[in-house]
Protein backbone atom coordinates (compact mmCIF):
# COMPACT_ATOMS: atom_id res chain seq x y z
CA UNK A 1 0.00 0.00 0.00
CA UNK A 2 1.27 3.72 -0.82
CA UNK A 3 0.47 4.60 2.78
CA UNK A 4 3.28 2.19 3.87
CA UNK A 5 5.43 2.68 0.93
CA UNK A 6 8.57 3.61 3.29
CA UNK A 7 8.05 0.82 5.51
CA UNK A 8 8.27 -1.73 2.95
CA UNK A 9 11.17 -0.29 1.58
CA UNK A 10 12.63 -0.29 4.70
CA UNK A 11 11.98 -4.02 5.04
CA UNK A 12 13.86 -4.69 1.78
CA UNK A 13 16.76 -3.39 2.66
CA UNK A 14 16.61 -4.52 6.17
CA UNK A 15 16.51 -7.93 4.36
CA UNK A 16 19.65 -7.38 1.70
CA UNK A 17 21.66 -6.54 4.71
CA UNK A 18 20.72 -9.36 7.27
CA UNK A 19 20.70 -12.02 4.11
CA UNK A 20 24.70 -10.30 3.00
CA UNK A 21 25.32 -10.43 6.96
CA UNK A 22 24.94 -13.83 7.33
CA UNK A 23 26.31 -15.04 3.70
CA UNK A 24 29.50 -13.03 4.92
CA UNK A 25 29.64 -15.11 8.10
CA UNK A 26 29.26 -18.71 6.40
CA UNK A 27 32.04 -17.53 3.71
CA UNK A 28 34.54 -16.64 6.74
CA UNK A 29 34.06 -20.41 8.16
CA UNK A 30 34.43 -21.84 4.01
CA UNK A 31 33.12 -24.64 2.43
CA UNK A 32 30.13 -22.31 1.22
CA UNK A 33 27.52 -22.65 3.60
CA UNK A 34 25.31 -19.57 2.67
CA UNK A 35 22.19 -21.53 1.87
CA UNK A 36 22.20 -24.01 4.04
CA UNK A 37 22.35 -21.35 7.09
CA UNK A 38 19.74 -18.92 5.70
CA UNK A 39 17.08 -21.78 5.13
CA UNK A 40 17.68 -23.47 8.25
CA UNK A 41 17.44 -20.17 10.39
CA UNK A 42 14.39 -19.42 8.22
CA UNK A 43 12.80 -22.76 8.98
CA UNK A 44 13.19 -22.50 12.61
CA UNK A 45 11.67 -19.10 12.53
CA UNK A 46 8.72 -20.20 10.51
CA UNK A 47 7.66 -22.98 13.18
CA UNK A 48 7.72 -19.92 15.88
CA UNK A 49 10.87 -21.16 16.91
CA UNK A 50 11.85 -18.47 20.18
CA UNK A 51 15.43 -18.60 19.58
CA UNK A 52 15.50 -18.41 15.54
CA UNK A 53 12.97 -15.26 15.69
CA UNK A 54 15.12 -13.50 18.60
CA UNK A 55 18.44 -13.90 16.48
CA UNK A 56 16.03 -11.93 13.64
CA UNK A 57 15.07 -9.36 15.61
CA UNK A 58 18.49 -9.18 17.52
CA UNK A 59 19.88 -8.55 13.54
CA UNK A 60 17.15 -6.47 12.96
CA UNK A 61 17.63 -4.06 15.51
CA UNK A 62 21.39 -3.75 15.21
CA UNK A 63 20.54 -2.64 11.30
CA UNK A 64 18.30 -0.27 12.22
CA UNK A 65 20.89 0.87 15.01
CA UNK A 66 23.43 1.40 12.81
CA UNK A 67 21.93 2.12 9.32
CA UNK A 68 18.52 3.49 9.52
CA UNK A 69 18.35 5.50 13.11
CA UNK A 70 16.22 8.31 11.12
CA UNK A 71 14.03 5.65 10.62
CA UNK A 72 12.55 4.51 14.43
CA UNK A 73 9.75 6.73 13.36
CA UNK A 74 8.57 5.23 10.30
CA UNK A 75 4.72 4.20 10.21
CA UNK A 76 3.94 0.42 9.75
CA UNK A 77 0.82 -1.44 9.76
CA UNK A 78 -1.48 -1.15 12.52
CA UNK A 79 -1.61 -4.75 13.17
CA UNK A 80 1.90 -5.10 13.78
CA UNK A 81 3.10 -4.90 17.58
CA UNK A 82 6.29 -2.70 17.01
CA UNK A 83 8.40 -1.46 14.08
CA UNK A 84 11.59 -4.52 14.75
CA UNK A 85 8.08 -7.13 14.93
CA UNK A 86 7.04 -5.65 11.75
CA UNK A 87 9.94 -6.00 9.40
CA UNK A 88 10.77 -9.59 10.90
CA UNK A 89 7.19 -10.24 10.05
CA UNK A 90 7.14 -8.99 7.18
CA UNK A 91 10.16 -10.72 5.39
CA UNK A 92 10.72 -13.86 7.54
CA UNK A 93 7.35 -14.46 9.34
CA UNK A 94 3.81 -14.52 8.74
CA UNK A 95 3.00 -11.33 7.52
CA UNK A 96 -0.72 -10.26 8.51
CA UNK A 97 -1.61 -13.68 10.05
CA UNK A 98 1.19 -12.36 12.56
CA UNK A 99 -1.55 -11.12 14.55
CA UNK A 100 -2.97 -14.01 15.69
CA UNK A 101 -0.19 -14.83 17.66
CA UNK A 102 -0.48 -12.14 19.88
CA UNK A 103 -1.63 -12.17 23.51
CA UNK A 104 -4.71 -10.45 21.96
CA UNK A 105 -5.92 -13.35 20.25
CA UNK A 106 -4.59 -16.21 22.44
CA UNK A 107 -7.74 -17.07 23.16
CA UNK A 108 -8.68 -18.04 19.32
CA UNK A 109 -8.68 -21.27 18.34
CA UNK A 110 -8.03 -20.98 14.47
CA UNK A 111 -6.80 -18.72 11.82
CA UNK A 112 -6.62 -19.05 7.92
CA UNK A 113 -5.15 -17.91 4.69
CA UNK A 114 -7.54 -18.52 1.41
CA UNK A 115 -6.25 -17.12 -1.37
CA UNK A 116 -5.15 -13.27 -0.53
CA UNK A 117 -7.42 -12.73 2.60
CA UNK A 118 -6.70 -13.55 6.44
CA UNK A 119 -9.21 -14.70 8.81
CA UNK A 120 -9.06 -15.10 12.37
CA UNK A 121 -11.74 -17.31 14.67
CA UNK A 122 -12.89 -15.00 17.31
CA UNK A 123 -16.40 -14.70 19.14
CA UNK A 124 -17.59 -18.18 17.47
CA UNK A 125 -17.15 -17.10 14.01
CA UNK A 126 -14.35 -16.49 11.23
CA UNK A 127 -13.80 -12.73 10.74
CA UNK A 128 -11.99 -11.73 7.79
CA UNK A 129 -8.90 -9.22 8.82
CA UNK A 130 -8.05 -5.99 7.27
CA UNK A 131 -4.89 -7.04 6.09
CA UNK A 132 -3.79 -9.39 3.17
CA UNK A 133 -1.59 -11.17 1.96
CA UNK A 134 0.31 -11.43 -1.86
CA UNK A 135 0.32 -14.79 -3.98
CA UNK A 136 4.25 -14.21 -3.59
CA UNK A 137 4.45 -14.43 0.25
CA UNK A 138 1.83 -17.04 0.30
CA UNK A 139 3.84 -19.12 -1.72
CA UNK A 140 7.00 -18.39 0.28
CA UNK A 141 5.26 -18.98 3.35
CA UNK A 142 3.70 -22.38 1.71
CA UNK A 143 7.34 -23.30 0.38
CA UNK A 144 9.10 -22.83 3.74
CA UNK A 145 6.29 -24.67 5.50
CA UNK A 146 6.90 -27.74 2.78
CA UNK A 147 10.50 -27.64 3.63
CA UNK A 148 9.35 -28.58 7.67
CA UNK A 149 6.93 -31.05 6.95
CA UNK A 150 9.32 -33.71 7.34
CA UNK A 151 8.03 -37.87 6.24
CA UNK A 152 5.52 -35.76 3.78
CA UNK A 153 5.37 -36.11 0.20
CA UNK A 154 5.20 -33.34 -1.87
CA UNK A 155 2.57 -35.10 -4.20
CA UNK A 156 -0.16 -35.32 -1.75
CA UNK A 157 -2.86 -32.93 -2.35
CA UNK A 158 -2.68 -31.49 1.67
CA UNK A 159 0.11 -31.27 4.17
CA UNK A 160 0.05 -31.11 7.84
CA UNK A 161 2.60 -30.00 10.02
CA UNK A 162 2.86 -28.67 13.62
CA UNK A 163 4.71 -25.33 14.92
CA UNK A 164 7.19 -25.30 18.24
CA UNK A 165 4.37 -23.61 19.86
CA UNK A 166 1.77 -26.46 19.43
CA UNK A 167 -0.22 -25.15 16.70
CA UNK A 168 -1.48 -27.49 13.87
CA UNK A 169 -0.87 -26.36 10.38
CA UNK A 170 -2.72 -27.42 7.50
CA UNK A 171 -1.84 -26.96 3.84
CA UNK A 172 -4.55 -27.53 0.53
CA UNK A 173 -2.48 -26.70 -2.23
CA UNK A 174 -2.77 -24.85 -5.33
CA UNK A 175 -3.91 -27.22 -8.59
CA UNK A 176 -0.83 -27.91 -10.85
CA UNK A 177 -0.29 -30.08 -13.52
CA UNK A 178 -0.05 -33.58 -11.61
CA UNK A 179 -1.05 -32.23 -7.95
CA UNK A 180 -2.82 -30.29 -5.89
CA UNK A 181 -6.68 -29.45 -4.92
CA UNK A 182 -7.13 -25.77 -4.51
CA UNK A 183 -8.61 -23.48 -6.80
CA UNK A 184 -5.60 -21.24 -8.59
CA UNK A 185 -5.06 -18.65 -6.63
CA UNK A 186 -6.11 -19.81 -3.63
CA UNK A 187 -4.44 -22.19 -2.01
CA UNK A 188 -5.32 -22.29 2.30
CA UNK A 189 -3.12 -22.34 5.03
CA UNK A 190 -4.97 -23.37 8.17
CA UNK A 191 -3.96 -22.86 11.67
CA UNK A 192 -5.90 -24.29 14.66
CA UNK A 193 -4.75 -24.44 18.34
CA UNK A 194 -5.78 -26.58 21.50
CA UNK A 195 -7.80 -23.74 23.65
CA UNK A 196 -8.60 -25.07 27.33
CA UNK A 197 -7.06 -23.32 30.58
CA UNK A 198 -7.29 -26.46 32.84
CA UNK A 199 -7.91 -30.16 31.97
CA UNK A 200 -10.60 -30.88 33.95
CA UNK A 201 -14.09 -31.48 33.64
CA UNK A 202 -15.20 -28.82 36.14
CA UNK A 203 -13.74 -26.72 33.21
CA UNK A 204 -15.57 -28.81 31.03
CA UNK A 205 -18.66 -27.94 33.16
CA UNK A 206 -17.34 -23.94 33.52
CA UNK A 207 -17.60 -24.13 29.48
CA UNK A 208 -20.92 -26.20 29.10
CA UNK A 209 -19.50 -28.48 27.20
CA UNK A 210 -21.10 -31.09 30.11
CA UNK A 211 -23.53 -30.03 32.96
CA UNK A 212 -21.73 -29.46 36.82
CA UNK A 213 -23.40 -32.81 37.39
CA UNK A 214 -22.13 -34.53 34.84
CA UNK A 215 -18.80 -33.59 36.14
CA UNK A 216 -18.49 -35.81 39.07
CA UNK A 217 -20.72 -38.90 37.56
CA UNK A 218 -17.80 -38.50 34.52
CA UNK A 219 -14.89 -39.23 37.41
CA UNK A 220 -16.18 -42.35 38.47
CA UNK A 221 -16.95 -43.09 34.61
CA UNK A 222 -12.98 -43.30 33.71
CA UNK A 223 -12.33 -45.33 36.85
CA UNK A 224 -14.55 -48.12 35.36
CA UNK A 225 -12.09 -48.82 33.01
CA UNK A 226 -14.68 -48.86 29.40
CA UNK A 227 -13.42 -48.86 26.10
CA UNK A 228 -14.07 -45.00 24.86
CA UNK A 229 -14.56 -43.60 21.35
CA UNK A 230 -14.84 -39.83 20.99
CA UNK A 231 -16.39 -39.19 17.57
CA UNK A 232 -18.17 -35.89 16.01
CA UNK A 233 -17.38 -33.65 13.58
CA UNK A 234 -14.06 -31.54 12.36
CA UNK A 235 -13.93 -29.24 15.16
CA UNK A 236 -16.40 -30.56 18.07
CA UNK A 237 -13.43 -30.82 20.82
CA UNK A 238 -12.91 -34.49 20.68
CA UNK A 239 -9.33 -34.31 20.88
CA UNK A 240 -9.95 -31.88 24.00
CA UNK A 241 -12.30 -34.43 25.83
CA UNK A 242 -10.29 -37.34 25.51
CA UNK A 243 -7.27 -35.52 26.49
CA UNK A 244 -9.46 -34.11 30.13
CA UNK A 245 -10.52 -38.02 30.37
CA UNK A 246 -6.91 -38.85 29.95
CA UNK A 247 -5.94 -36.66 32.75
CA UNK A 248 -8.19 -38.77 35.21
CA UNK A 249 -6.69 -41.83 34.39
CA UNK A 250 -4.63 -43.92 36.76
CA UNK A 251 -1.12 -42.73 36.71
CA UNK A 252 0.27 -45.88 38.47
CA UNK A 253 -1.22 -47.97 34.90
CA UNK A 254 1.32 -47.80 32.21
CA UNK A 255 -0.50 -46.72 28.79
CA UNK A 256 0.83 -46.52 25.41
CA UNK A 257 -0.60 -43.96 22.71
CA UNK A 258 -0.27 -44.18 18.94
CA UNK A 259 -0.23 -40.98 16.59
CA UNK A 260 0.01 -40.56 13.12
CA UNK A 261 1.07 -36.30 14.04
CA UNK A 262 2.49 -35.65 17.57
CA UNK A 263 -0.47 -33.27 18.86
CA UNK A 264 -1.56 -34.77 22.17
CA UNK A 265 0.96 -34.09 24.81
CA UNK A 266 0.51 -36.93 27.09
CA UNK A 267 4.01 -36.38 29.18
CA UNK A 268 2.74 -32.88 30.33
CA UNK A 269 -1.11 -33.94 31.24
CA UNK A 270 0.39 -36.70 33.32
CA UNK A 271 4.01 -36.16 33.69
CA UNK A 272 4.90 -39.21 36.49
CA UNK A 273 2.72 -41.62 34.01
CA UNK A 274 4.64 -44.44 32.35
CA UNK A 275 3.09 -43.80 29.17
CA UNK A 276 4.70 -44.44 25.71
CA UNK A 277 4.34 -42.39 22.93
CA UNK A 278 4.81 -43.87 19.71
CA UNK A 279 4.49 -41.86 16.34
CA UNK A 280 4.01 -43.99 13.19
CA UNK A 281 3.43 -43.54 9.62
CA UNK A 282 -0.16 -44.74 8.14
CA UNK A 283 1.86 -47.29 5.81
CA UNK A 284 3.67 -48.73 9.28
CA UNK A 285 0.59 -49.01 11.44
CA UNK A 286 -0.29 -53.11 10.55
CA UNK A 287 3.57 -53.82 11.98
CA UNK A 288 3.35 -52.70 15.13
CA UNK A 289 0.37 -54.35 16.44
CA UNK A 290 2.23 -57.68 17.64
CA UNK A 291 5.08 -55.18 19.53
CA UNK A 292 1.93 -53.42 20.87
CA UNK A 293 0.37 -56.22 22.40
CA UNK A 294 3.42 -57.25 23.74
CA UNK A 295 4.60 -54.03 25.28
CA UNK A 296 3.03 -54.53 28.39
CA UNK A 297 0.93 -51.89 28.35
CA UNK A 298 -2.28 -51.31 30.77
CA UNK A 299 -4.29 -50.02 28.43
CA UNK A 300 -3.94 -48.39 24.91
CA UNK A 301 -4.93 -44.73 23.13
CA UNK A 302 -5.28 -44.24 19.43
CA UNK A 303 -5.03 -40.30 19.27
CA UNK A 304 -6.67 -40.14 16.11
CA UNK A 305 -8.44 -42.53 14.23
CA UNK A 306 -8.73 -41.33 10.66
CA UNK A 307 -8.40 -43.99 8.41
CA UNK A 308 -9.86 -47.54 7.95
CA UNK A 309 -6.17 -48.53 9.40
CA UNK A 310 -6.02 -46.18 11.85
CA UNK A 311 -9.74 -47.61 13.02
CA UNK A 312 -8.67 -51.77 12.47
CA UNK A 313 -5.45 -51.29 14.73
CA UNK A 314 -7.26 -49.59 17.61
CA UNK A 315 -10.27 -52.32 17.29
CA UNK A 316 -7.88 -55.20 17.11
CA UNK A 317 -6.01 -54.31 20.11
CA UNK A 318 -9.57 -53.63 22.47
CA UNK A 319 -10.59 -56.46 21.04
CA UNK A 320 -7.82 -58.51 22.42
CA UNK A 321 -9.22 -58.00 25.85
CA UNK A 322 -7.39 -54.83 26.65
CA UNK A 323 -9.63 -52.22 28.86
CA UNK A 324 -9.49 -48.61 29.15
CA UNK A 325 -8.86 -47.86 25.39
CA UNK A 326 -9.67 -44.59 23.58
CA UNK A 327 -9.24 -42.86 20.62
CA UNK A 328 -11.22 -39.81 18.43
CA UNK A 329 -13.12 -40.26 15.06
CA UNK A 330 -15.40 -38.30 12.79
CA UNK A 331 -18.91 -39.52 12.26
CA UNK A 332 -21.82 -37.36 12.67
CA UNK A 333 -24.30 -40.71 13.64
CA UNK A 334 -23.02 -41.87 16.70
CA UNK A 335 -25.68 -44.56 16.19
CA UNK A 336 -24.09 -46.00 13.39
CA UNK A 337 -20.70 -46.27 15.05
CA UNK A 338 -20.44 -50.07 14.64
CA UNK A 339 -21.58 -50.09 11.11
CA UNK A 340 -19.64 -46.89 9.92
CA UNK A 341 -16.29 -48.23 11.55
CA UNK A 342 -16.67 -51.84 10.58
CA UNK A 343 -16.77 -50.52 6.93
CA UNK A 344 -13.84 -48.34 6.66
CA UNK A 345 -12.45 -51.44 8.05
CA UNK A 346 -13.43 -53.98 5.55
CA UNK A 347 -12.50 -51.41 2.71
CA UNK A 348 -9.07 -51.75 3.88
CA UNK A 349 -8.10 -55.40 4.61
CA UNK A 350 -10.91 -57.08 3.78
CA UNK A 351 -13.47 -58.93 5.61
CA UNK A 352 -16.85 -59.49 6.08
CA UNK A 353 -19.12 -56.76 7.31
CA UNK A 354 -21.14 -58.51 9.74
CA UNK A 355 -18.77 -60.25 11.54
CA UNK A 356 -16.45 -57.19 11.94
CA UNK A 357 -19.66 -54.97 13.01
CA UNK A 358 -19.93 -57.82 15.82
CA UNK A 359 -15.99 -57.40 16.55
CA UNK A 360 -16.70 -53.68 16.58
CA UNK A 361 -19.09 -53.68 19.46
CA UNK A 362 -17.50 -56.27 21.72
CA UNK A 363 -14.83 -54.25 21.40
CA UNK A 364 -16.28 -50.29 22.30
CA UNK A 365 -18.04 -49.89 25.10
CA UNK A 366 -19.34 -46.16 25.27
CA UNK A 367 -19.25 -43.72 22.52
CA UNK A 368 -19.39 -40.02 23.78
CA UNK A 369 -20.57 -37.84 21.21
CA UNK A 370 -19.58 -34.31 20.39
CA UNK A 371 -21.22 -31.22 18.81
CA UNK A 372 -20.45 -27.38 17.77
CA UNK A 373 -23.17 -24.97 18.40
CA UNK A 374 -24.16 -21.87 15.85
CA UNK A 375 -21.66 -19.91 18.23
CA UNK A 376 -18.63 -22.31 16.82
CA UNK A 377 -17.03 -21.41 20.20
CA UNK A 378 -19.66 -23.71 22.25
CA UNK A 379 -18.88 -27.27 22.30
CA UNK A 380 -21.95 -29.62 23.45
CA UNK A 381 -21.27 -33.53 24.73
CA UNK A 382 -24.54 -34.19 22.32
CA UNK A 383 -24.88 -37.44 23.57
CA UNK A 384 -23.84 -40.82 25.28
CA UNK A 385 -24.60 -44.21 23.83
CA UNK A 386 -23.60 -48.00 25.44
CA UNK A 387 -22.46 -49.89 22.61
CA UNK A 388 -22.47 -53.59 23.10
CA UNK A 389 -23.15 -57.13 20.85
CA UNK A 390 -25.93 -59.09 21.18
CA UNK A 391 -24.99 -62.51 22.60
CA UNK A 392 -27.47 -64.12 20.37
CA UNK A 393 -27.51 -62.66 16.78
CA UNK A 394 -24.14 -61.55 17.66
CA UNK A 395 -25.46 -57.78 16.43
CA UNK A 396 -24.53 -54.96 17.81
CA UNK A 397 -26.87 -53.10 20.28
CA UNK A 398 -26.89 -49.29 21.14
CA UNK A 399 -28.78 -47.70 23.87
CA UNK A 400 -28.71 -43.89 24.59
CA UNK A 401 -28.20 -43.21 27.93
CA UNK A 402 -27.67 -39.33 27.72
CA UNK A 403 -29.10 -36.92 25.42
CA UNK A 404 -28.51 -32.91 25.00
CA UNK A 405 -31.65 -30.77 24.46
CA UNK A 406 -30.45 -28.10 22.45
CA UNK A 407 -33.60 -26.08 23.00
CA UNK A 408 -33.23 -26.16 26.87
CA UNK A 409 -29.43 -26.27 26.50
CA UNK A 410 -29.62 -29.13 29.17
CA UNK A 411 -28.97 -33.21 29.44
CA UNK A 412 -31.21 -35.52 30.27
CA UNK A 413 -30.52 -39.37 30.97
CA UNK A 414 -31.71 -43.17 30.99
CA UNK A 415 -31.06 -45.08 33.53
CA UNK A 416 -29.37 -48.20 31.85
CA UNK A 417 -26.09 -50.51 32.27
CA UNK A 418 -25.93 -54.12 30.69
CA UNK A 419 -25.03 -57.04 32.70
CA UNK A 420 -22.16 -57.44 30.44
CA UNK A 421 -21.09 -53.76 30.95
CA UNK A 422 -21.86 -54.14 34.89
CA UNK A 423 -19.39 -56.97 34.82
CA UNK A 424 -16.61 -55.91 33.28
CA UNK A 425 -16.92 -52.17 35.65
CA UNK A 426 -16.96 -54.69 38.34
CA UNK A 427 -13.84 -56.43 37.42
CA UNK A 428 -12.14 -53.21 36.47
CA UNK A 429 -13.29 -51.43 39.83
CA UNK A 430 -16.08 -52.29 41.76
CA UNK A 431 -16.10 -49.25 44.27
CA UNK A 432 -15.67 -46.78 40.82
CA UNK A 433 -19.00 -48.77 39.06
CA UNK A 434 -20.85 -48.37 42.39
CA UNK A 435 -20.33 -44.38 42.03
CA UNK A 436 -20.77 -44.79 38.56
CA UNK A 437 -24.22 -46.73 38.64
CA UNK A 438 -25.68 -44.30 41.54
CA UNK A 439 -24.44 -41.05 39.27
CA UNK A 440 -26.95 -42.31 36.27
CA UNK A 441 -29.26 -43.54 38.68
CA UNK A 442 -29.82 -40.03 40.34
CA UNK A 443 -29.44 -38.33 36.71
CA UNK A 444 -32.05 -39.93 35.10
CA UNK A 445 -34.41 -39.89 38.30
CA UNK A 446 -33.40 -36.15 38.33
CA UNK A 447 -33.20 -35.30 34.28
CA UNK A 448 -34.76 -38.16 32.11
CA UNK A 449 -35.58 -38.93 28.75
CA UNK A 450 -38.94 -38.64 27.94
CA UNK A 451 -40.92 -41.21 28.92
CA UNK A 452 -42.86 -41.49 25.99
CA UNK A 453 -39.48 -42.44 23.74
CA UNK A 454 -38.57 -44.19 27.02
CA UNK A 455 -37.52 -48.21 24.56
CA UNK A 456 -39.74 -51.10 26.11
CA UNK A 457 -37.57 -53.90 27.88
CA UNK A 458 -37.65 -55.75 24.84
CA UNK A 459 -36.00 -53.28 22.95
CA UNK A 460 -33.20 -52.42 25.75
CA UNK A 461 -32.29 -56.16 25.94
CA UNK A 462 -32.12 -56.77 22.24
CA UNK A 463 -32.48 -56.52 18.44
CA UNK A 464 -34.93 -53.36 17.84
CA UNK A 465 -32.18 -51.22 18.87
CA UNK A 466 -29.22 -52.69 17.13
CA UNK A 467 -27.26 -50.39 14.76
Amino acid sequence: MEKYKEFYDLCKRCEGHINRTITEFDSSRGQNKELRSMVDLHQLAILRDVTAMDKYRDMITDYLLQYEKDKKNVEYPTYYENLVSAIFEENWGYAGLSEWFTDKYEKSPSAKIIGNRIFFFEKGELKCKEQTISDDRRNQLIRAFMENAKGERHNKDYHELFLKSGERVTIFKEIEATFGIAKAGQEAIVIRRPIIDKLSFEEQAEKHTISPEMAEWFKSFVRCGFNVIFTGAVRTAKTTMLETWQSYEDGRLEGLMIETTPEIPLHEILPDAPIMQLQVTEDKLSEVVAPVLRSDADYFIMAEARTGMDLWLAITIASKGSRRSKTTYHTSNPKDICYNVASEICNVVGGNIDYTQSKVSSALDYVIHMVQLTDKSQKRVESIHEIRCDEETHKPVAVEICRYDKKTDSWKFRNFISQDHIEKAKKEDEDAFYEFEEGLRNLASEYPIDKKEEPTLGKLLGKEVAV
